[in-house]
C-alpha cells in the first residue's frame, strides 16, 4: 500500500508542477497578431533613427544655391 501513495504523490507532484509550468508559460509569451511584429520592427527602427540630422542643413540663397559655394569654401 505505501507503494502505490508514494506513486500517487509523485504523479500528482508531476502535474501540479506540469499546470503550474504550463500557467507560467502562457502568460508570458509574446503576443502573436498580425501587426504586433510590425509594431515591434516599428519600435525598433524608431529606437534606431538619429534624434536629429546628422549634417545640418546648410544655409541657402535665394537663387537656391549653396552660400558658401559661391565664395570658394567648402
Amino acid at each position: 500500500m505505501s507503494n502505490v501513495s508514494n506513486v500517487a504523490f509523485l504523479v500528482l507532484a508531476a502535474i501540479v508542477s506540469i499546470v503550474g509550468s504550463l500557467i507560467v508559460v502562457a502568460r508570458h509569451r509574446k503576443p502573436s497578431t498580425f501587426t504586433t511584429s510590425i509594431d515591434d520592427f516599428s519600435s525598433r527602427m524608431q529606437a534606431l533613427a538619429p534624434e536629429s540630422p546628422e549634417r545640418p542643413e546648410q544655409p541657402r540663397d535665394s537663387d537656391g544655391s549653396d552660400s558658401d559655394a559661391e565664395s570658394g569654401r567648402s
